[in-house]
């Protein structure tokens, strides 16, 4: 119920969120271009046709503002007990803002550009902490409120610092062979804190207990006539009651009432299955098992489900398809730095990622995409393709004479070993090997060698 729900006041000292502000307020402000937290497009557009000119020149100065005023409270965030936002909780929950999400992500941003500049200026340390604080940040998107969104804002940092790792691992410098070197030390807690999977387990489950909790209050609001079912399902009106909405809550509410018991029994399912299963196959099987149902019914029969289609239905795949691709994510990119040391240390990558094991990893990560399957391990190249579209949709495979980059790879959504295939997209007459990573008909791959940018495909031609 909404009443169950209960927030813990937190003092300052011990508030992930007093320290979160903190952080913001002393984020140093460009001379001459007033770069705030909230504006800072230079460095959120990396993919702009056009991007905005980089304002900051001296990349080491600013790095000594970001340490000085910055870091000292990202560290007693990371550090803190409690997360406390002070929200005011109101009903129905559907209407209630969350503005620390946005704001957690750009923090984010703005600690992943640090970081790529402390790379670039040889600051391996600096570098690799700066990665462990964009987790911590991620950490406080659903520490408070549990909703799903705070889920996906927990995950999409997630992935935004193992794109960062992929980035930097190739040339991440760390001396070779010496335990007690603190780059060395740095790498091998970044390994560790991606191998656990305790938070990101959590933060799923509390996700789908959340969604659970909000969709029993916004249905109590409907039933009680304080919420605008026309509103909510066609986003028309306040949102606040009208003669329509009490016409068709008076014909329609022994369905309405039927279509909420389905969707809290689904919404239960998916908490069961999140708390059980660490695999998108396993999680699938946990569905099966706690809701034998047929969910495809209520997709058919929209009209005896109308609220479970308009709330639920709809986002759900997306939600459990994105969750195992960053669960995948992060396991390639704890191995993509354990394959770094290895490579430092013996000068060579291994042969194979059993050599890994036990001196650079516990074990060898298994693929989510899978029951049970290490993931994956291309030491001498990928093979690449363009996907060759016809005219009436159709796809055709065209592999490019080139040899592709070194890579870890999972099986990805259509759960098939591709071996490795790249597959790449066309853009503007030339591929860039991120556009195809999440393809349907390819692996979810990563990267270990430095990106090798767009590749020409002039002798490859247009279909």
């Amino acid at each position: 119920r909404f009443a169950d729900l209960t927030i813990t006041r937190v003092a300052p000292r011990d508030n992930k969120a007093h320290h979160f502000a903190l952080a913001e307020a002393n984020w140093p402000i460009v001379p001459s271009e007033g770069v705030v937290i909230t504006h800072t497009q230079w460095y959120r557009d990396k993919e702009d046709a056009n991007p905005p000119p980089d304002p900051i020149t001296d990349d080491a100065a600013y790095l000594a503002q970001v340490k000085a005023d910055v870091l000292p409270h990202l560290r007693a965030l990371a550090a803190a007990p409690g997360n406390d936002w002070s929200l005011q909780l109101v009903s129905p929950h559907i209407n209630m803002l969350l503005p620390q999400l946005g704001r957690s992500r750009g923090l984010a941003r703005l600690l992943e550009d640090a970081a790529e500049r402390s790379h670039r200026l040889g600051d391996a340390q600096a570098t690799l902490e700066m990665l462990q604080l964009i987790r911590a940040v991620g950490h406080v998107a659903n520490a408070e409120v549990p909703v799903l969104l705070g889920h996906l804002v927990y995950i999409s940092i997630e992935s935004l610092a193992c794109s960062l790792v992929e980035s930097i691992t190739p040339t991440l410098a760390i001396p070779p062979n010496d335990p007690l070197d603190p780059t060395r030390a740095g790498t091998e807690a970044l390994i560790a804190a991606l191998l656990d999977e305790s938070a990101m387990a959590n933060s799923y489950a509390r996700g789908w207990i959340g969604e659970r909790w909000m969709l029993n209050d916004t249905s109590m609001a409907l039933i009680d006539g304080r919420l605008s079912l026309m509103s909510l399902l066609y986003d028309v009106g306040s949102g606040t009651p009208g003669p329509t909405d009490y016409a068709m809550l008076a014909a329609f509410k022994p369905v309405l009432v039927a279509d909420i018991e389905w969707m809290l029994r689904f919404c239960t399912a998916l908490v069961e299955a999140a708390r059980e299963a660490d695999s998108q196959p396993a999680y699938w099987e946990a569905m099966r098992r706690h809701f034998p149902e047929d969910q495809d019914d209520v997709r058919r029969r929209r009209l005896l489900h109308p609220i479970s289609n308009s709330l639920l239905i709809s986002a759900y795949d997306t939600v459990v398809r994105r969750h195992y691709e960053v669960l995948a994510t992060r396991r390639m990119a704890a191995t993509a730095l354990a394959i770094r040391l290895y490579q430092l240390d013996h000068g060579r990558r291994p042969d194979t990622l059993d050599e890994l094991v036990p001196d650079y990893l516990p074990a060898v990560p298994r693929d989510p995409y899978t029951e049970a399957d290490p993931i994956r391990y291309l030491p001498h190249g990928a093979t690449l393709a363009v996907d060759q579209r016809s005219g009436r949709g159709t796809s055709s495979f065209k592999s490019l004479p080139v040899p592709g980059p070194a890579i870890l790879y999972c099986v990805g959504r259509n759960a098939l070993d591709d071996r490795g295939l790249m597959l790449l997209d066309r853009h503007d007459g030339s591929i860039d090997h991120r556009a195809g990573r999440h393809n349907e008909g390819a692996d979810h791959w990563f990267l270990l060698d430095e990106d090798p940018g767009a590749y020409d495909l002039s002798a490859i031609p247009s279909p």
